[in-house]
């Protein structure tokens, strides 16, 4: 009787466990047409953005011709765009340690991919947030290439209360970032056991 009943519980957790439905090739994203459009639109589409609203800040809010700093209010004393220019991660961790943050880069690329290929073909919200996750990565990796190790920054925050007195000043890879991360472990909690079938 245990042993039926230990077969049984064996074959519901194959049935929502993605791991053990057959070969790579039956389940995984990676040899999914859909599933490379979802991953693959939003990870270029969010480093075009990216680009396009560095590239904008860098010739509407940059230093004026006599040094002086603009900047444009969104909501007077919370809400501005301010050009500022970051040579290290969040909060100016590791500034100036480019190689280092663009070894940290490779690396997190590499594992979203790897995430990619693991991630269930039908999970369509994770490869939302995957997405994401490779265009931040690759809007700030492209600066630290390409900009001199700076990564432009542009919106900051001001609630005036810590941590928001200013929040340090983020860009559309950051923000993409975050929300890739926050959806990513919320499709964890909540989808793991009902993975459609």
């Amino acid at each position: 009787m245990s042993t039926d009943s230990k077969t049984s519980s064996e074959r519901d957790t194959s049935k929502t466990d993605p791991q053990m439905q057959g070969p790579l090739r039956t389940w995984s994203a990676f040899f999914c047409g859909k599933a490379h459009l979802i991953f693959w639109s939003l990870a270029i589409l969010g480093f075009v953005l990216d680009y396009v609203t560095k590239e904008w800040a860098l010739k509407n809010i940059g230093p004026d011709e006599y040094g002086n700093i603009r900047f444009v209010n969104i909501i007077e004393d919370y809400v501005r765009f301010v050009l500022v220019f970051n040579e290290g991660a969040s909060w100016g961790i590791l500034s100036g340690k480019t190689g280092l943050l663009l070894a940290g880069s490779a690396v997190a690329l590499v594992f979203v991919f790897w995430l990619f290929v693991t991630l269930h073909r039908r999970q369509r919200v994770a490869q939302v947030a995957l997405g994401m996750l490779l265009g931040g990565a690759m809007g700030n990796t492209y600066d630290r290439i390409f900009r001199n190790g700076r990564v432009v920054d542009f919106f900051e925050v001001n609630f005036h209360f810590p941590p928001f007195d200013p929040f340090p000043a983020f860009n559309v890879a950051d923000t993409l970032l975050c929300v890739g991360v926050g959806i990513l472990i919320l499709t964890m909690i909540f989808t793991k056991k009902s993975l459609p079938h």
